[in-house]
């Protein structure tokens, strides 16, 4: 069986993940911005007799190393250089992705082009002959649409044709002051330090000063001397005569005289007053309706396991040793349990989250915050990894390779770990349903009071750090599109089953571990073993921020390691210090009472569906287990707002910490860590207070 190494590559949001995903059934992150892919990712899968390594490498407008994830594509494609490069190119935006085809084309390796969102194209009247195209630069040229089934086989079989015939492009003729210059390099000055480097190429990236050399600079400035002009500037006015060329040579367009759609829906969505108000309005639906349609779903399954799957072990097992039925139904039901009846609002989250990016919405959300945090010196171009925090911090912190500048990355690294990732908002969904008739408010008020501490965070850095010059945000807005419905299912499945690994790993041994502390010394009374010590200790910092019970600030303690541990931790504590009575359990009857409530739930979700945003799901008291009522009666909804803002505010996970380290140095992390937490019991404190006075609730 051969082996063919493949690299995509291609200008950012060009849909490079979408075809992966689609010809290797994979799942790549994919999304409807630049930076989604911001280090190379791999990808197999076998046809016919051939093994396809495939790797996706970040969007890059040019080979150069500007910024870290263009650093990544241009060091892989020099050092390492595939058997074929597959140039993805949109459709709709032709001559500006021919500008990086023509420096691919300097690589001398085989290639196949890949003409994106064909379907987009023809909408606008843009009618490309891709025969023409494929004579004019001497490779395949395939149409596409990204997320279609017929892809793979007109694909992979143009692959195989090209890596048997070796082919690749025809060289490219500059002009003749072009010609002469990298002539006269390749003449005089140093051969490239590495033999994939085709000699050509070198000589003009050192054109272009991105390669240094004595030699090729004094060439250059007699060069600039005699001809009055910028060499660089020739050089590149002459890559853009033959994208120009090569477009006008095969595009034909019939113009349409209507408005598009996305430049009417922009006029709002864009607006600096409406464009913040659209936002507030679909960020809360979003939380609404998530809460709406999964909440019956997972407040069932919450019960299920507490007051039917709980009992159920010391009914059937009465002759069990107490430490075993404990470890079951405490730190397996109770604890992991907890968490993972979050799943149906995950999935629900994830979903709607995934229509607004590929939507084409979420991407013009960061020219809504430019405008502001660029009045504070706050480079525009981190609203991108900032938005990514969302998801996940970690690789939204790793995402800010985009930025060019030490500061800029300082200042958002400090920003992202403000963002309520979902992790946080499991936490602020299983508090909000058990203290709030609608927690949807709750949630919209914590993410955006995320946001203005992590605003608030990068004006005082702004202040501190020394100053340098920002380059504005240039963002390519993609086109309002209609989400494929198979693409957004995809992405909500990969992010929930991750979310279900995580309850089945780490949530688990850490949920064990505070078991264990629950149960240490053995048969001493619950507030004498080692987790209520610890929480006993800890009452005396939370109390003035409304969190007097022992449980409650014992289930903090596990939280640096990921937030939803705080579920799992409370599941076990509470479980832990409530004694049930069991003696009067009937299987059979609680069986049926826990399916009638089934049906209910199924009813309530169908009816969310019918009524969306107007169910009224969380005033279900009868439901609730018997955990959830333990809470209920430790904590005041002003503690339980308290307890989630100090979750919100204090960083997110050992995770963020360990990547804040890695990428910053021990001391920016573990300044950080300090600065979060006085931050975020400092803000708890203020609101718990603030809202008891005014009698919020």
């Amino acid at each position: 069986m051969k082996k063919i190494e493949v690299a995509f590559v291609g200008n950012p949001n060009v849909g490079k993940s979408t075809i992966i995903n689609n010809i290797a059934k994979t799942s790549l992150k994919v999304g409807n911005w630049p930076g989604v892919t911001v280090r190379k990712t791999e990808a197999s899968l076998v046809y016919k007799d051939y093994e396809f390594h495939i790797i996706d490498l970040p969007g890059t407008y040019s080979l150069d190393y500007t910024s870290e994830d263009v650093a990544v594509t241009t060091d892989f494609l020099l050092n390492s250089p595939p058997d074929i490069i597959v140039n993805i190119i949109e459709a709709t935006n032709l001559e500006r992705s021919l500008i990086l085809t023509a420096e691919l084309i300097e690589l001398k390796i085989p290639m196949v082009i890949v003409l994106n969102m064909w379907d987009e194209a023809l909408k606008l009247g843009i009618d490309i002959n891709i025969k023409k195209m494929s004579e004019l630069i001497g490779v395949d040229v395939i149409s596409a649409i990204g997320t279609k089934e017929d892809l793979k086989d007109r694909l992979l079989e143009s692959l195989i044709n090209t890596y048997e015939k070796k082919i690749v492009p025809k060289p490219l003729r500059y002009s003749d002051i072009t010609e002469k210059a990298i002539n006269d390099i390749l003449s005089y000055c140093a051969v490239p330090p590495n033999k994939n480097i085709p000699p050509r190429f070198f000589a003009i990236k050192m054109l272009e000063r991105i390669i240094p050399c004595d030699c090729c600079n004094e060439i250059i400035l007699k060069l600039e001397n005699d001809l009055k002009e910028n060499i660089y500037d020739i050089l590149k006015k002459d890559v853009y005569g033959v994208a120009h060329f090569i477009s006008s040579s095969v595009v034909k367009r019939s113009f349409k005289d209507e408005i598009e759609l996305t430049e009417i829906l922009d006029k709002f969505a864009l607006h600096p007053f409406f464009g913040l108000l659209i936002f507030v309005v679909i960020m809360y639906l979003m939380f609404k309706l998530s809460f709406d349609v999964s909440y019956p779903i997972s407040n069932w399954i919450g019960n299920f396991e507490s007051s039917f799957l709980h009992p159920l072990v010391y009914k059937l097992f009465p002759e069990a040793p107490y430490i075993v039925k404990s470890f079951v139904s405490g730190a397996v039901l109770d604890g992991v349990g907890f968490v993972v009846s979050f799943a149906p609002l995950v999935g629900a989250l994830f979903f709607g989250l995934s229509l607004l990016e590929l939507s084409g919405y979420l991407p013009r959300v960061p020219i809504i915050f430019d405008r502001f945090v660029s009045k504070f010196g706050i480079d525009g171009r981190g609203i991108l990894p900032f938005m990514l925090g969302f998801g996940c911090n970690v690789p939204a912190i790793m995402a800010l390779k985009i930025l060019e500048d030490r500061r800029s990355k300082l200042i958002v690294a400090a920003m992202i770990p403000f963002t309520s990732c979902p992790a946080r908002f499991v936490v602020f969904a299983f508090l909000g349903a058990i203290f709030f008739k609608n927690p949807a408010p709750i949630i919209l008020f914590l993410y955006l009071l995320g946001i203005f501490f992590s605003i608030l965070t990068a004006i005082a850095m702004n202040k501190i750090l020394p100053k340098t010059d920002n380059l504005p945000m240039i963002l390519e807005l993609p086109p309002y599109r209609r989400p494929p419905l198979k693409i957004v299912l995809n992405i909500a499945f990969v992010e929930l089953k991750g979310f279900l690994k995580r309850a089945g790993t780490f949530i688990f041994a850490s949920t064990v571990v505070v078991w264990a502390f629950l149960n240490i010394p053995p048969n001493a009374n619950i507030k004498d073993t080692v987790a209520g010590r610890i929480g006993n200790a800890l009452v005396y910092v939370f109390k003035p921020i409304g969190i007097e019970d022992w449980r409650a600030t014992t289930s903090l303690v596990p939280a640096f390691l990921a937030r939803e541990i705080i579920i799992s931790s409370m599941g076990a504590i509470y479980s832990a210090s409530t004694k049930e009575d069991y003696s009067n359990f009937n299987i059979d009857e609680a069986f049926k009472e826990q399916m009638m409530s089934l049906e209910q739930a199924i009813k309530n979700t169908a009816l969310s569906f019918v009524s969306p945003g107007f169910s009224n799901v969380f005033t279900q008291e009868s439901n609730t287990s018997f955990i959830t009522r333990e809470i209920r009666k430790s904590l005041s909804p002003y503690g339980a707002l308290s307890f989630m803002v100090f979750v919100l505010l204090y960083t997110s996970c050992i995770a963020t910490v360990s990547i804040l380290k890695s990428e910053f140095g021990t001391k920016f992390a573990v300044l950080f860590l300090l600065y979060s937490f006085v931050l975020g019991w400092a803000v708890a404190f203020l609101i718990y207070r603030v809202s008891m006075v005014l009698h919020v609730f």
